[in-house]
C-alpha cells in the first residue's frame, strides 16, 4: 500500500496557487473595466460618439427623408421610431457589450460600441 505523506513543499505550493487565483479574482473584481463608446456611422462617415455611461437620447435625421432615435440609458444602446419599412434596427434591441452593432440598411447606419 502507497500513502502519500504531504511535504512542506506540497503545503507552500497549495499555499502560493491560492495567493495568485486571489489576487486575480479581486483584480477583476475591484478594477473597473474602461469605459466603452458609443460610435454611430451613416454612410460610412462617423457622425458622434458618445459616452454608454451617459443617459441621452440622439436624434437623427436623414436628409429630411427617414429619422429616428438613438437611445443610451442605463449602459444599453437601442434605437427607437425609425421610419424604415422593415424595423430591423429597432427589433435588435438593446446592445450594450463592445463589438455589438445595430445595423439600418435603408438608411445605411451602424451603431457600434467600442
Amino acid at each position: 500500500m502507497n500513502i502519500y505523506k504531504i511535504r512542506k513543499t506540497d503545503i507552500i505550493l497549495i499555499a502560493v496557487i491560492l495567493i495568485i487565483s486571489a489576487v486575480f479574482v479581486l483584480y477583476g473584481l475591484f478594477i473597473s473595466e474602461p469605459t466603452k463608446s458609443v460610435y454611430i456611422f451613416v454612410n460610412n462617415e462617423e457622425i458622434g460618439n458618445y459616452s454608454i455611461v451617459e443617459n441621452q437620447k440622439i436624434e437623427l435625421d436623414f436628409d429630411g427623408i427617414i429619422g429616428g432615435t438613438v437611445v443610451i440609458s442605463d449602459g444599453f444602446v437601442w434605437v427607437e421610431n425609425f421610419g424604415c419599412p422593415d424595423k430591423l434596427c429597432e427589433k435588435t434591441g438593446k446592445i450594450s457589450r463592445v463589438g455589438e452593432v445595430i445595423i439600418c440598411l435603408p438608411n445605411k447606419m451602424i451603431i457600434r460600441i467600442s
